[in-house]
């Protein structure tokens, strides 16, 4: 199991990279108001995660995640139970 912390911009973060199976992360937004979402990801089509908040996302087989911010600075902490 792994977490990693990341920086959240203006433009979309690479937050949970493709894998050749399905897996379950667990993304906390330690900070500011995320979206989360795929490399389109927008303030306005994302799924917004607030400050303090945390959900698990199950992700498909060769799927990425990503995460913007629409004022920048935001911080957030994903859990990977399939990383090392």
């Amino acid at each position: 199991m792994k977490a990693n912390v990341f920086d959240v911009s203006l433009t979309p973060v690479l937050i949970a990279t493709k894998q050749h199976f399905e897996r379950t992360v667990y993304v906390h937004s330690k900070s500011g108001i995320s979206y989360i979402g795929n490399s389109d990801v927008t303030t306005g089509a994302g799924f917004p995660l607030k400050s303090g908040e945390a959900i698990a996302i199950t992700i498909p087989i060769n799927e990425d995640i990503f995460a913007i911010d629409g004022a920048g600075g935001a911080v957030v902490v994903v859990l990977d139970s399939s990383a090392e």
